[in-house]
């Protein structure tokens, strides 16, 4: 079984003491990062895939149908 990495979304914090600490942990595992096409400037220098930010279409919460907040067992 091979183990695979997935970074996705921005870049923050201390992101190369974070790195260097799960590569440590995991040294076989390929490793994948991906981020938003406006957030490359927060990239390391790494390869990565980017992406388009997704749009919400809704508030979470607001647009939440009152009749599914009661559950009939």
């Amino acid at each position: 079984m091979r183990i695979a990495l997935c970074y996705s979304g921005v870049a923050r914090g201390n992101w190369l003491r974070n790195n260097t600490s799960v590569r440590y942990h995991f040294p076989k595992a390929d490793v994948f990062y991906s981020t938003w096409r406006t957030a490359v400037a927060d990239m390391p220098p790494v390869p990565y895939r980017t992406y388009g930010e997704p749009t919400m279409h809704y508030h979470p919460m607001k647009d939440v149908d009152p009749s599914l907040l009661t559950m009939k067992l």
